[in-house]
């Protein structure tokens, strides 16, 4: 443990635990089957696991690829074919649930290459650099609070301390009690902060995951908070694949899914969940028909919300 971790913990910051999960058999004891409605991380996550235990796991993917905003795909270009994605991705060392799923590919993670820094830009303000920091707390913020071009000390004697104080004592209960139905927007403004540091120190968290502040729970922006820079030793140090997506990771996890007896659809868009004697049904848009004991609903959203409307069973 490092000097910064028992610091840590003689302050009382709290320990992120994982919940190893398990407690059942390592194998179903009889046949049994489950339909796995979305091939992003979730429903790809959810396939590996069930399979593994004898599952007969089928993956449904209303794309023409798998991974969601971590998807890639092919394009015909007059010099040749190429990958496209959607964008830089990369996965930082405490989101532990998703790298484990990936040792199944590769136990070392060799395809896992580290980024050096974690540069935060902007046209207005001056560059933040939130790479680079020790990685566990109180250290990590204190030194970027010293180094920040963000925020000076002025602008901390100013701010509302008793508006920023729930940012330090995240709970998962009593957090979401009390903010949930506030915008992290609201929270933001409470504060006090100047602009500049408002947009490079906070709204960061808020833009990371395709949100805007004004339409983002204050208790998922303090729970963030917590997780990135508060909740884990592992501080903001990610990695990020050595080759495409498809390649480094769909390809991999489809094989490994198939290989322990399960099918992965591409283009198989779910229109429809249905009760049936033996489990559910699932109607795809083309009109087939899937059916199994159990489903597992990995879409987003709207593609959920869409799903459910259309499905009086539910």
């Amino acid at each position: 443990m490092s000097l910064s971790q028992v610091v840590g913990r003689l302050i009382g910051v709290r320990e992120h635990v994982v919940d190893p999960g398990g407690g059942g058999a390592p194998r179903v004891p009889r046949p049994v089957s489950a339909l796995v409605v979305g091939g992003g991380i979730a429903g790809m996550s959810a396939a590996v696991v069930l399979a593994e235990r004898g599952v007969e796991v089928t993956v449904l993917e209303a794309a023409p690829h798998l991974g969601g905003r971590l998807g890639a795909w092919p394009e015909e270009l007059p010099d040749g074919a190429q990958r496209n994605e959607h964008g830089f991705h990369a996965f930082f060392r405490q989101y532990w649930n998703w790298r484990s799923i990936l040792r199944r590919i590769d136990p070392t993670l060799g395809f896992l290459k580290p980024i050096p820094g974690y540069p935060i830009l902007s046209a207005q303000w001056p560059t933040e650099e939130f790479g680079k920091l020790p990685p566990a707390p109180p250290a990590n913020l204190l030194a970027l609070l010293l180094r920040s071009p963000s925020l000076r000390l002025a602008d901390l004697r100013s701010m509302d301390r008793d508006a920023a104080l729930p940012l330090l004592t995240y709970d998962p209960v009593r957090t979401y009690a009390e903010f949930d139905e506030r915008t992290a927007d609201e929270l933001l403004t409470s504060l006090r902060l100047p602009d500049r540091a408002r947009a490079m120190l906070f709204e960061v968290f808020s833009h990371s995951f395709f949100n805007h502040e004004a339409e983002m729970s204050a208790a998922e922006m303090i729970a963030q908070f917590h997780f990135y820079l508060l909740g884990n030793p592992e501080g903001l140090a990610f990695d990020c694949p050595d080759e495409d997506y498809a390649t480094a990771i769909w390809e991999p996890l489809t094989r490994y899914v198939e290989k322990h007896g399960g099918r992965v659809r591409t283009g198989v868009p779910a229109a429809r969940l249905d009760r049936t004697p033996e489990g559910w049904r699932v109607t795809g848009a083309d009109g087939d028909v899937w059916d199994a004991a159990h489903v597992v609903l990995a879409v987003d959203p709207p593609a959920l919300a869409a799903l459910v409307d259309a499905s009086p069973g539910l």
